[in-house]
């Protein structure tokens, strides 16, 4: 089970599940690529319904940019589009009823 552990998808996305909450952020490799982040283009607003892998921001940084991918179906509930949270954390999504932490993309 993943709940409360922090892992990357295949695509790059740091990602931390933890009960009622799925925490999306920019991995190394990500990071590696873009540079350090300076915009998010927001693709799914707070509110809007996401699907697994399905894109919900465009993070763009100095180096370039890259879609982040949601880890598993939910509602957007917060995204960090100030680039403010020192945790790293771009997305906040509240999976959807029939997401447990076993159907989480691992």
């Amino acid at each position: 089970m993943l709940k409360d552990q922090e892992f990357t998808t295949p695509t790059g996305e740091r990602v931390l599940f933890s009960g009622n909450a799925v925490r999306l952020g920019a991995g190394e490799a990500i990071q590696a690529y873009t540079g350090a982040l300076t915009h998010l283009h927001v693709i799914k607003n707070v509110g809007d319904a996401v699907l697994r892998d399905e894109a919900v921001i465009v993070a763009e940084g100095e180096n370039g940019a890259v879609e982040l991918y949601a880890p598993c179906d939910g509602t957007v509930v917060w995204i960090d589009e100030g680039l403010t949270n020192l945790e790293g954390w771009l997305v906040e999504i509240a999976p959807a009823p029939a997401d447990t932490a076993d159907a989480v993309q691992a």
